[in-house]
């Protein structure tokens, strides 16, 4: 769970005042690594979920909203960003851009069933078919390119990890790339009573080669354990019936995606937030990176 901010009943009224709510109960929300949000049961009996972003500026915050609503509009199931009564989208505590979604009812299991996993992968293929608007101005899902100098005193093991992965992903076509949501993790999948997959939490949205996007999902569906051929297939088979997926470049896209995730974690707990209780977290992902080499 992302406790970066920590707010009390009075700063969640102020902040939702502007929408002509008040809080009659709210909670924090325990699950995601990058932002805190919390469940707002509000006077009116509404229910929302405030996000504050700690991990963006205005710059991303604004990309973020344009691209939730180009979501919505393109019919992608995913809560769209409300705005308050002056028609903005955007709110601020202590300088940290805030959002306010409303919220949805329905299940985050950790583990997904077969139907669950290809039912994602349908999805992915809907988003991934979508013609992304350059305005939207995405970014890639890669490294940063300062990663060497963050991992200068960093552990050998994950130094070892990313420097491979890096020159890895290099053999990735170049020529074919979409929507990639960078993120697919089970704790960012709602499943309605319907059975309806609504995706989270696009905060880490890009440009990018759509096998890449399929990488980062396989690290999800995992947890960080080691990958299996019967997750590859499920996923694959909702993605692309009728598609022969090459298992090397399934395992360089998910060898990248893993170290990209380590590298965060680490940057995160470590760099930028030392929290001795989170500093080994990057280290839940060597079961994966050690499956690996049995694919390719």
């Amino acid at each position: 769970m992302a406790d970066y901010t920590r707010l009390s009943s009075r700063d969640l009224s102020l902040l939702l005042a502007g929408f002509g709510e008040t809080v009659a109960h709210f909670e924090p929300i325990a699950t995601g690594f990058a932002n805190s949000s919390f469940h707002v049961v509000a006077g009116s009996g509404r229910e929302l979920v405030l996000t504050v972003l700690d991990n963006h500026d205005v710059e991303s915050t604004e990309r973020l909203v344009r691209l939730t609503d180009w979501l919505v509009e393109e019919g992608v199931s995913t809560p769209s960003i409300l705005r308050d009564e002056s028609g903005s989208a955007v709110r601020f505590h202590s300088g940290h851009p805030c959002v306010v979604r409303p919220f949805v009812e329905g299940e985050q299991p950790e583990h997904l069933t077969q139907t669950q996993i290809q039912r994602v992968g349908e999805a992915m293929a809907r988003y991934h078919a979508l013609d992304v608007p350059p305005e939207l101005a995405l970014p890639t899902r890669r490294l940063p390119e300062n990663w060497r100098e963050v991992l200068v005193d960093g552990p050998e093991s994950l130094l070892g990890m990313v420097q491979a992965a890096d020159v890895d992903v290099r053999r990735l076509p170049t020529t074919s790339t979409c929507l990639v949501h960078g993120d697919l993790f089970p704790d960012n999948m709602i499943w309605d009573e319907s059975g309806t997959l609504h995706i989270l939490d696009w905060e880490t949205a890009s440009i990018d080669h759509p096998v890449l996007d399929l990488g980062f999902t396989l690290v999800g569906l995992t947890g960080g354990a080691p990958l299996t051929l019967d997750i590859i297939s499920h996923l694959t088979a909702g993605y692309s019936p009728n598609h022969d997926f090459d298992f090397c470049e399934l395992a360089t896209a998910s060898r990248y995606a893993c170290a990209v995730l380590a590298f965060q974690r680490y940057n995160r707990h470590v760099v930028r937030f030392p929290n001795p209780e989170k500093a080994d977290l990057w280290k839940g992902l060597l079961p994966f990176a050690d499956s690996l080499t049995t694919l390719g």
